[in-house]
């Protein structure tokens, strides 16, 4: 990543362009972008992580500073993220 913040949806546009061959068709106004499909599966896999990541950094940050220090006893982050997005 650059040096500026990016969300994971900001990164894996700019992977997926970079990467991908993109052209538009005119005639159904749509932009076409032709990636390796594992290559593409790579990328979605890491932009996932990402934002795993800084989930997990804000429910601990939540928690210490002044957010419910029992919560983190009740459910823990990995509980909690596989309950919501591993249904």
């Amino acid at each position: 990543m650059s040096n500026k913040q990016q969300t994971a949806v900001e990164w894996l546009i700019q992977e997926i362009e970079s990467k991908g061959d993109a052209w538009e068709n005119a005639s159904i106004k749509k932009i076409q972008i032709s990636i390796d499909a594992s290559e593409y599966a790579e990328l979605k896999a890491q932009a996932k992580e990402m934002e795993k990541d800084k989930m997990e950094n804000l429910w601990h940050a939540a928690i210490s500073h002044g957010g419910c220090k029992c919560y983190d006893e009740i459910m823990t982050f990995e509980h909690y993220y596989n309950e919501t997005f591993n249904k």
